[in-house]
């Protein structure tokens, strides 16, 4: 009775198979024996007929990453869309290579390195949805998010020990020299990273600011380019509690992180230090500025200890202006979250190289730079400016907005606008574009809504 199921069953879906049978595949008699081997043997037979497997990706477009992006756009299209350029974008894959290349199967192709990598940038550059940059690139979604994990782990793995580094140390220590503090080998400083509420320990993740988030500490050198993360506490956590855990510190308090390099202060020897703003402690190797009542010594080391810390500052405003993901709330697991962060800490030293080659063509290393060196600097002017703009925006990426009429430099500005993202005033309000202060010959030009359009709190509203 179970062979003559059996048998039913089979010939019920090989109809549907095949449509329809000949009389001879009618008479064929499967109640005598059903096991594996018969089943094999029919279908050597011919009397059975194997299913035939169909593909089972849904057709999708890919015309306008193949034509479009990589034979038509020039180098200014790919560093507004993709933060650099199309030959350091080929340097990232061949470096990336070996951890992303994918053979192909007979049921479909294999995404290529470069697709990879371009869906990644693409995501941390916007704030766009896995659906959206999915049908950008013609893949699905959860493609996407696969794409984003894996170049986010490959950069982590290869290039995070090649790219955040110290360096040459002494070229750090004569650019913080320059700008007036001696024996200076870094500034530090954390910043709030938005994430969704966790599932367990929530509470952990609120900062002072009552939203959720991770924390990136970060040491810099003297052109803002980090030298050291470390990416993961909770936003709860204190900086200087964070600071006393990491692996900095511990190397700091060794003596093994800089090289012992000594300066004479009066009649105290100074070892290489770093800065740090008041929630850092004030150790041999760590400068922070004086509090409370100051007389006029005090107060000149407090400007040149800002002064130099700033650098830091303008490191995380110009990573979060560039990789826009990190302004909204991350949607990953909080083991993937540190990891993504990673990544975009060693995109932005890849990506602060040309304003680097910059200064250093201009200025060189042999001197300060002067006011004068604005003229020959327009793209890092540009970039300053861009950051300045396009960063006046809270954690969630909201713009801000006036909350009463006013006027400001002749500008009227009528409540409720959003001036910094007004699209008849910016080209691409929503973009990080440093052509924003560039002309067609590539030169800087200062626009003159700029200022009202990024005024003080006094006239904008969060």
């Amino acid at each position: 009775m179970q062979h003559q199921n059996m048998a039913t069953r089979y010939r019920a879906r090989r109809r549907r198979q095949r449509g329809p049978v000949s009389d001879q595949d009618m008479d064929t008699d499967f109640s005598e024996s059903m096991g594996p081997a018969n089943a094999c043997i029919m279908v050597l037979m011919g009397q059975v007929h194997a299913v035939e497997r169909r593909f089972w990706a849904r057709e999708t477009s890919t015309d306008w990453w193949d034509r479009i992006v990589l034979q038509v756009w020039d180098d200014s299209q790919w560093l507004r869309n993709f933060r650099m350029r199309k030959g350091t974008f080929m340097e990232l894959c061949d470096l990336l290579s070996p951890a992303l290349k994918r053979m192909n199967t007979r049921m479909r192709a294999a995404l290529t390195v470069e697709k990879r990598v371009a869906i990644a940038l693409w995501k941390l550059a916007t704030p766009d949805s896995y659906r959206s940059v999915g049908n950008q690139f013609g893949v699905g979604k959860s493609t996407v998010g696969a794409a984003v994990m894996q170049v986010a782990h490959a950069i982590k793995d290869l290039l995070i020990s090649r790219v955040v580094t110290l360096g040459n140390v002494q070229v750090i220590v004569d650019g913080f020299a320059a700008m007036g503090f001696p024996n200076c080998g870094g500034a530090i400083d954390g910043t709030h990273i938005p994430i969704l509420a966790p599932e367990h320990q929530a509470g952990e993740y609120i900062n002072r600011k009552g939203y959720f988030s991770i924390v990136l500490q970060a040491l810099v050198d003297h052109k803002g380019r980090f030298t050291n993360i470390n990416v993961g506490w909770p936003g709860k956590v204190h900086d200087a509690r964070i600071f006393r855990n990491s692996g900095l510190f511990q190397k700091l308090q060794e003596g093994t992180f800089f090289p012992d390099q000594k300066i004479t202060v009066g009649d105290v020897e100074m070892p290489i230090c770093i800065l740090g703003d008041p929630a850092y402690p004030l150790m041999p190797w760590l400068m922070k500025p004086y509090t409370s009542s100051l007389d006029s010594s005090q107060e000149l080391f407090n400007y040149r200890l800002s002064k130099c810390r700033m650098v830091v500052e303008c490191a995380f405003g110009r990573l979060k202006a560039r990789w826009r993901s990190l302004l909204t709330r991350l949607d990953l697991s909080e083991t993937n979250i540190p990891t993504v962060i990673t990544a975009c800490c060693v995109l932005h030293n890849i990506c602060e190289r040309r304003v680097h080659e910059e200064i250093d063509k201009v200025i060189g290393r042999d001197r300060s730079p002067e006011i004068e060196d604005q003229v020959n600097l327009p793209y890092t002017n540009a970039v300053s400016y861009e950051t300045q703009y396009y960063c006046d925006v809270v954690f969630a990426g909201v713009p801000s907005v006036t909350y009463r009429d006013t006027e400001f430099q002749g500008f009227f500005i009528p409540k409720g606008l959003a001036g910094c993202k007004d699209e008849t005033i910016w080209e691409k309000p929503h973009q990080f574009y440093p052509e924003h202060f560039l002309d067609a010959d590539g030169q800087f030009v200062k626009w003159e809504a700029f200022l009202p359009f990024s005024a003080a709190e006094t006239i904008w509203q969060i």
